[in-house]
Protein backbone atom coordinates (compact mmCIF):
# COMPACT_ATOMS: atom_id res chain seq x y z
CA UNK A 1 0.00 0.00 0.00
CA UNK A 2 1.25 3.31 -0.44
CA UNK A 3 0.92 6.18 1.86
CA UNK A 4 -1.29 9.27 0.49
CA UNK A 5 -1.09 12.66 1.77
CA UNK A 6 -4.92 11.60 2.86
CA UNK A 7 -4.33 9.56 5.27
CA UNK A 8 -1.21 11.56 6.69
CA UNK A 9 -1.79 14.00 9.94
CA UNK A 10 1.28 15.81 9.95
CA UNK A 11 5.19 15.37 10.84
CA UNK A 12 5.57 15.58 14.79
CA UNK A 13 9.04 16.17 15.84
CA UNK A 14 9.11 12.92 18.75
CA UNK A 15 7.07 10.95 16.15
CA UNK A 16 8.06 11.57 12.82
CA UNK A 17 4.93 11.19 9.92
CA UNK A 18 1.46 10.10 11.71
CA UNK A 19 -0.72 8.47 10.15
CA UNK A 20 -4.47 8.03 10.28
CA UNK A 21 -4.12 4.68 10.99
CA UNK A 22 -1.54 5.16 13.75
CA UNK A 23 -3.86 7.03 15.37
CA UNK A 24 -6.51 4.71 15.16
CA UNK A 25 -4.31 1.49 16.40
CA UNK A 26 -3.49 3.43 19.55
CA UNK A 27 -6.99 4.63 20.23
CA UNK A 28 -7.75 0.80 20.49
CA UNK A 29 -11.53 1.21 19.43
CA UNK A 30 -11.99 3.14 22.28
CA UNK A 31 -13.07 7.22 22.05
CA UNK A 32 -10.70 10.06 23.23
CA UNK A 33 -12.21 12.21 25.60
CA UNK A 34 -11.18 15.43 27.05
CA UNK A 35 -11.98 18.72 28.39
CA UNK A 36 -10.76 22.05 27.11
CA UNK A 37 -11.41 25.73 27.59
CA UNK A 38 -9.74 29.42 26.54
CA UNK A 39 -8.11 28.66 22.86
CA UNK A 40 -7.42 25.26 22.73
CA UNK A 41 -11.64 24.75 23.02
CA UNK A 42 -11.97 27.67 20.11
CA UNK A 43 -9.61 25.60 18.30
CA UNK A 44 -11.34 22.42 18.49
CA UNK A 45 -14.82 24.23 17.54
CA UNK A 46 -12.94 25.98 14.61
CA UNK A 47 -11.46 22.81 13.49
CA UNK A 48 -15.17 20.97 13.40
CA UNK A 49 -16.75 23.56 12.16
CA UNK A 50 -15.01 23.27 8.58
CA UNK A 51 -18.00 20.59 8.17
CA UNK A 52 -16.66 18.06 5.23
CA UNK A 53 -13.34 19.83 3.73
CA UNK A 54 -11.52 19.31 0.84
CA UNK A 55 -10.33 15.83 1.85
CA UNK A 56 -13.76 15.21 1.64
CA UNK A 57 -13.66 14.25 5.48
CA UNK A 58 -15.69 15.42 8.71
CA UNK A 59 -14.60 15.22 12.21
CA UNK A 60 -17.93 14.62 13.54
CA UNK A 61 -20.01 11.85 13.39
CA UNK A 62 -23.50 12.17 15.17
CA UNK A 63 -23.72 8.60 16.13
CA UNK A 64 -19.96 8.57 17.86
CA UNK A 65 -18.80 11.59 18.71
CA UNK A 66 -19.97 14.51 21.19
CA UNK A 67 -18.47 18.12 21.77
CA UNK A 68 -20.61 19.40 24.53
CA UNK A 69 -20.58 23.15 26.42
CA UNK A 70 -19.31 22.78 29.50
CA UNK A 71 -18.56 25.86 32.47
CA UNK A 72 -15.87 25.87 34.93
CA UNK A 73 -17.61 27.24 38.48
CA UNK A 74 -15.99 28.61 41.43
CA UNK A 75 -17.75 26.74 44.63
CA UNK A 76 -21.11 28.50 45.45
CA UNK A 77 -20.06 31.11 48.51
CA UNK A 78 -21.84 34.36 50.25
CA UNK A 79 -20.70 36.57 47.53
CA UNK A 80 -21.47 33.94 44.75
CA UNK A 81 -24.02 31.78 46.18
CA UNK A 82 -24.34 29.81 42.56
CA UNK A 83 -20.44 29.94 42.06
CA UNK A 84 -19.29 32.60 39.63
CA UNK A 85 -18.06 31.26 36.12
CA UNK A 86 -14.57 31.01 35.94
CA UNK A 87 -14.22 29.72 31.88
CA UNK A 88 -16.47 28.03 29.62
CA UNK A 89 -15.84 25.37 27.43
CA UNK A 90 -16.31 22.32 25.78
CA UNK A 91 -16.51 18.13 26.98
CA UNK A 92 -15.23 15.81 23.55
CA UNK A 93 -15.49 12.17 23.13
CA UNK A 94 -13.63 11.74 19.62
CA UNK A 95 -14.29 7.91 17.93
CA UNK A 96 -11.17 6.41 16.39
CA UNK A 97 -13.30 7.32 12.93
CA UNK A 98 -13.47 11.36 13.78
CA UNK A 99 -9.92 12.24 15.94
CA UNK A 100 -7.72 11.45 13.11
CA UNK A 101 -9.26 13.92 10.86
CA UNK A 102 -9.57 16.34 14.09
CA UNK A 103 -5.65 16.57 14.51
CA UNK A 104 -5.09 17.03 10.45
CA UNK A 105 -7.14 19.85 11.30
CA UNK A 106 -5.76 21.23 14.11
CA UNK A 107 -1.92 21.03 12.83
CA UNK A 108 -3.33 23.23 10.36
CA UNK A 109 -5.72 25.89 11.16
CA UNK A 110 -6.09 28.79 8.37
CA UNK A 111 -5.56 32.08 9.81
CA UNK A 112 -6.22 35.21 8.33
CA UNK A 113 -2.90 35.35 6.22
CA UNK A 114 -3.47 31.82 4.98
CA UNK A 115 -7.10 33.29 3.39
CA UNK A 116 -8.43 36.45 1.82
CA UNK A 117 -10.58 38.41 4.94
CA UNK A 118 -13.90 37.59 3.65
CA UNK A 119 -13.10 33.79 4.08
CA UNK A 120 -15.22 32.90 7.10
CA UNK A 121 -13.53 29.82 8.47
CA UNK A 122 -9.66 31.50 9.70
CA UNK A 123 -9.12 31.88 12.75
CA UNK A 124 -6.76 34.18 14.54
CA UNK A 125 -3.16 33.52 15.72
CA UNK A 126 -3.36 32.56 19.16
CA UNK A 127 -6.07 29.39 18.10
CA UNK A 128 -4.34 28.34 15.34
CA UNK A 129 -1.35 28.06 18.14
CA UNK A 130 -3.37 26.63 20.41
CA UNK A 131 -4.60 23.93 17.57
CA UNK A 132 -1.06 23.19 16.68
CA UNK A 133 -0.02 22.48 20.24
CA UNK A 134 -3.73 20.79 21.38
CA UNK A 135 -2.91 18.23 18.28
CA UNK A 136 0.66 17.58 19.12
CA UNK A 137 0.00 17.23 23.10
CA UNK A 138 -2.80 14.29 21.98
CA UNK A 139 -0.88 12.46 19.71
CA UNK A 140 2.00 12.63 22.88
CA UNK A 141 -0.43 11.23 24.90
CA UNK A 142 -1.54 8.26 22.42
CA UNK A 143 1.74 7.91 20.79
CA UNK A 144 4.21 7.85 23.86
CA UNK A 145 5.33 5.25 25.79
CA UNK A 146 3.61 5.01 29.15
CA UNK A 147 6.27 5.59 31.89
CA UNK A 148 6.43 3.39 34.78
Amino acid sequence: MTMTDTNIIGYIDDHGTVTYEQIRSAMQGKPYRMELVSSDAAAVIAAVNQGIDSHLEACYRQETDTYEPIERRLDPCSRFPEGAVLATGIRCSVSPESLPTLLRRLYDLPTLTDLPPTHRLYVDEVTADAGFSLACDIVDTLLSPEED
